[in-house]
C-alpha cells in the first residue's frame, strides 16, 4: 500500500473534526488551505514524535509536535479531509546539515500555494522555506521558473 495513504489518514476523525473547526468560517479553498498551511506551522510544535518516521497524521495532530516528514503528512491528511488537492514531494539534504539523523525530508505540494499567503517558514534559508520556494516555483536562486 502506498506509505502516504496510510500515514495521511484524512479520514480519521481527529483529523475531520479538526478540519471542521479550522475552516467554519472560510469560504474559497484558498482561505481553508491558509488555515490549514498555518495551523500546522504554527500549533504542531517542531520536534521528533516518539516513533519517529512511523507516524500516522491523526497521530501527529494528537502529539502536537511534529517535523518536515510527519507535518507533511499531516497537512496532506488535513487537505484530503477539507477536498483541497495535495501530495507529498521528498528531497534530499546534505547529510551535513542533518548530521546523520535522517538524508531526506518531505514538503507538502500544493497547487494553490503559489497564491497563497502562507509560508513554510519565514526564515529564507531554511529547509522548510526553500521547500516552499520550489513547490512554488521558484529555483534557488530566486527566479519564478515556467
Amino acid at each position: 500500500m502506498n506509505p502516504e495513504a496510510v500515514l495521511s489518514d484524512g479520514d480519521h476523525p481527529l483529523i475531520r473534526t479538526k478540519v471542521k473547526e479550522l475552516t467554519c468560517d472560510r469560504i474559497s479553498r484558498l482561505d481553508k488551505l491558509e488555515s490549514l498551511c498555518y495551523f500546522v506551522r504554527d500549533d504542531i510544535q517542531f520536534g521528533f514524535p516518539p516513533k519517529w518516521d512511523n507516524v500516522r497524521a491523526s497521530e501527529t495532530l494528537r502529539y502536537g509536535i511534529g517535523y518536515c516528514n510527519t507535518k507533511a503528512a499531516l497537512l496532506l491528511a488535513l487537505c484530503k479531509a477539507a477536498s483541497i488537492p495535495a501530495r507529498i514531494h521528498t528531497g534530499l539534504i546534505d547529510i551535513e546539515i542533518m548530521r546523520g539523523i535522517f538524508p531526506s525530508f518531505a514538503f507538502p505540494f500544493l497547487p494553490l500555494i503559489s497564491t497563497a499567503k502562507c509560508n513554510a517558514d519565514p526564515g529564507s534559508g531554511s529547509a522548510a522555506g526553500q521547500a516552499a520556494r520550489l513547490s512554488q516555483g521558484i529555483d534557488p536562486n530566486g527566479r519564478v521558473r515556467e
